[in-house]
C-alpha cells in the first residue's frame, strides 16, 4: 500500500552495450524523470555494460516512468525491477 509522501528504494538492474558515455547518459535519464539515484553500480566488460542502481521512487507510475526513460538511452538492452533486500 502506497502512502502519501513517502518515497521507496527500488534496485533496477541493467544490460547495455557498452560505450563512451553510456554511464552519464543513463544517470542523466534517471535524474532527467525527478528521481534520487541512491547508488549505481556499473561495470564494463568485453563490450557489455551491466550493473546495479537503487533508486527511490514515489509510487509504481513513477517507477515506470524512470524505466521507460532508460530503455531510451543508446545502447540499453534491458532494465528491470529486481526484487532483493535493500541495505
Amino acid at each position: 500500500q502506497e502512502v502519501e509522501g513517502e518515497s521507496f528504494v527500488v534496485r533496477l538492474v541493467l544490460n547495455a552495450s557498452d560505450r563512451r558515455g553510456l554511464y552519464a547518459d543513463v544517470m542523466s535519464a534517471v535524474s532527467g524523470t525527478g528521481t534520487n539515484i541512491r547508488r549505481a553500480d556499473l561495470h564494463a566488460k568485453d563490450g557489455s555494460a551491466f550493473g546495479t542502481i537503487l533508486v527511490e521512487v514515489d509510487n509504481l507510475t513513477h517507477l515506470a516512468k524512470v524505466l521507460k526513460a532508460v530503455k531510451r538511452v543508446k545502447g540499453v538492452h534491458n532494465i528491470e525491477r529486481r526484487d532483493a533486500p535493500v541495505q
